[in-house]
């Protein structure tokens, strides 16, 4: 986190803003740019934006995280932090979600709840 941290630090406040103000206007239909423009910034990859998204609008979106991956794609499964990797797994987490009728922050913390209790022994 710190050195994540250090490389947020080194951008510039308006570069960040202008960044941060035109991406959260677009709709979710626009993912692809959405996350490719936010890595801009220094020390945002496809992880941080998806939290950004979530923290914005936790109807759409949702964390981008090894334990809601391995629920939807296999125990064994480990993403690559892509931009094409989270538009898989948001599109996974939204059609979950639309099936469940439930928001995709919704249905991504109880998968990141199961995969954490598998990994304790619990019940799957």
């Amino acid at each position: 986190m710190k050195r994540i941290l250090g490389y947020v630090r080194q951008n510039e406040d308006d570069v960040i803003r202008d960044i941060s103000r035109s991406v959260l206007r677009l709709s979710s239909k626009y993912d692809y740019e959405k996350i490719e423009r936010l890595c801009r910034i220094k020390g945002v990859g496809s992880s941080t934006a998806s939290v950004i998204f979530t923290f914005h609008d936790p109807k759409n979106y949702g964390i981008f995280d090894v334990h809601v991956w391995r629920e939807l794609f296999g125990k064994d499964s480990r993403p690559v932090y892509t931009t094409k990797a989270c538009l898989i797994f948001l599109s996974e987490l939204r059609e979950l979600a639309n099936k469940h009728d439930l928001g995709v922050r919704v249905v991504e913390k109880a998968l990141f709840k199961k995969n954490l209790a598998r990994g304790r022994g619990g019940q799957p």
